[in-house]
């Protein structure tokens, strides 16, 4: 069983920033904090419903749990990033288990 963190970013006030820091400094910190993840990124649409900015899917290794990534010490310093280019209440986070 595998589980996937998805976090969906709402449309920022100033994307140019947003993507800016998004780019050049969330990402470098996120790949060299949670390394081993495989992580993929777009943009995603609710169907009937809003359409999110960006969305990024952390893909986990076999066996481990997103409650275990949350605790981790690399999760905690992409979390604290978070506030440095997205609004409160910005982001969301989902959290998926595929059997296959």
């Amino acid at each position: 069983m595998t589980q996937m963190l998805i976090v969906l970013y709402k449309q920022p006030n100033d994307p140019a920033k947003f993507e800016e820091y998004y780019q050049k400094k969330h990402l470098p910190l996120a790949a060299r904090a949670l390394k081993g993840l495989i992580a993929s990124q777009g943009t995603a649409r609710v169907l009937g419903n809003e359409t999110y900015y960006r969305v990024t899917i952390l893909r986990l290794p076999e066996g481990k749990t997103v409650e275990e990534l949350m605790k981790s010490e690399g999760m905690t310093t992409v979390l604290a990033d978070l506030k440095n280019f997205v609004a409160e209440g910005g982001s969301e986070a989902l959290v998926c288990q595929s059997d296959g």
